[in-house]
């Protein structure tokens, strides 16, 4: 699982490359080899980033991992671990927590509170 800081790196990757999934299935041939021309190396950099996952390594060996990457992992493998991470990386979690805290209530006060008195 991401850290908390890889996993907003991996967001960011993700979100600057524009892809929205509902627009994927619609694609034919030419706009899919276009997409891969892309955003290939952000693909690469995406996953370069899971497996570091951390602050210092994540800022100096993601890039030439990355580039290791492209020329030595199959293109699949890459695609797959991407869904994964992009998927499953914890936005369930972040969710679930934002719900909770949304129905807890946190700032209001506790009604068997009492006031201080002197």
């Amino acid at each position: 699982m991401p850290k908390l800081g890889t996993s907003l790196r991996i967001s960011r990757i993700y979100l600057s490359m524009g892809i929205e999934d509902k627009k994927l299935d619609d694609l034919d041939m030419n706009d899919l080899l276009k997409l891969q021309a892309m955003h290939g190396s952000k693909i690469a950099l995406l996953v370069a980033h899971v497996i570091l996952n951390g602050y210092w390594s994540g800022k100096i060996l993601a890039r030439p991992l990355a580039a290791w990457l492209k020329w030595r992992m199959p293109i699949r493998s890459l695609y797959t671990i991407m869904q994964m991470v992009v998927l499953h990386g914890g936005t369930a979690d972040f969710l679930n927590t934002i719900r909770l805290t949304r129905h807890l209530k946190m700032t209001e006060p506790n009604l068997s509170q009492e006031t201080e008195r002197s």
